[in-house]
């Protein structure tokens, strides 16, 4: 604040002899003191002060100059305590509050300096006491609460209770679960709570991307191997017929079932397509012996239709 005039009806409970004490109306508080740089009034006595007020003129100490402080001596607490009112602050020409700092950039700003962490701690369901739906969290609106969002615990309806979550509002209702945390696990669900799957991310719906990178190894390469067994042709041809699939692939109702694994399906396709290339390899090697053999008829037959000619 910075003007400190009109402070008008100021009473101070001066408590003396007991539990007795002394009233003081003022319309003007105009306290002196020997410094030049700020005046004061403090409660307590002339060697143990409590508290007080104080108006500081241009100790950079307790602000930037101009300003208006409550202040207490020790390790007393400051608290505002009120019956059934609130507690507002309401700062005008965009004025804001600085929590740790003398220049804030913002409504609030909290400010943990040079050194230390700058924290701001919400919490609810202390006693942790019985089946309460007490839960922490901050809320955010725009355009007359149109549109908005809601971040923090869920002990309403998550199962496990206490999902960490982040709720979105719009028009036409609440998107709950847009994004889950599960705080006994740490995994993260968009679109679902998260519970037992075997997964560090679960989504309930499509993924969109530019690039996927799945950091497993292709262990494929075996099929190269002079040990492994390549199944001929008629033995694929057989299994087809009789399943409706290809050897070492999952049928249509395992992936129903059971989904696709994308490192496990690359590895499946790409043993595929080396068999396919031993495949292409033995039949260019088959092609090849044929036609030297048709080459070798065709000489024969030449000689022997020389030898009959007339």
């Amino acid at each position: 604040m910075k003007v400190f005039r009109h402070l008008t009806s100021i009473a101070f409970l001066i408590h003396a002899f007991g539990s007795y004490g002394q009233t003081v109306n003022v319309d003007y508080l105009n306290p002196t003191s020997t410094s030049t740089n700020y005046d004061y009034a403090r409660f307590g006595t002339s060697s143990l002060y409590y508290a007080g007020f104080m108006y500081n003129k241009v100790d950079t100490n307790y602000g930037d100059g101009d300003d208006f402080s409550i202040f207490t001596y020790g390790n007393r607490d400051l608290t505002f305590r009120t019956g059934l009112g609130n507690i507002i602050f309401f700062p005008t020409s965009k004025g804001k509050i600085g929590i740790g700092t003398k220049s804030p950039l913002s409504l609030v700003d909290i400010n943990g300096g040079v050194s230390g962490d700058a924290i701001l701690r919400i919490e609810s369901d202390t006693e942790n006491a019985g089946s309460e739906t007490d839960n922490p969290r901050i809320e955010m609106y725009q355009d007359g609460q149109l549109i908005g969002a809601k971040i923090g615990f869920n002990e309403d309806t998550a199962t496990p209770a206490n999902h960490f979550q982040f709720d979105m509002i719009q028009p036409s209702g609440v998107i709950e679960n847009a994004l889950t945390i599960n705080p006994y696990s740490g995994k993260i669900g968009l679109g679902v709570f998260v519970h037992s799957e075997d997964a560090r991310l679960v989504v309930d719906g499509k993924i969109m991307a530019e690039e996927i990178r799945v950091q497993t190894v292709p262990a494929s390469d075996y099929v190269f191997e002079p040990d492994y067994h390549l199944r001929s042709l008629s033995e694929v041809d057989r299994f087809i017929r009789e399943n409706k699939h290809l050897p070492d692939v999952p049928s249509t109702e395992e992936f129903k079932q059971n989904g696709v694994g994308l490192g496990e399906m690359d590895d499946m396709l790409l043993r595929k397509i080396e068999e396919l290339t031993l495949y292409v390899i033995e039949l260019k090697k088959e092609n090849e012996e044929l036609r030297s053999r048709d080459k070798d008829h065709q000489q024969r037959i030449g000689q022997l239709e020389r030898l009959i000619e007339p």
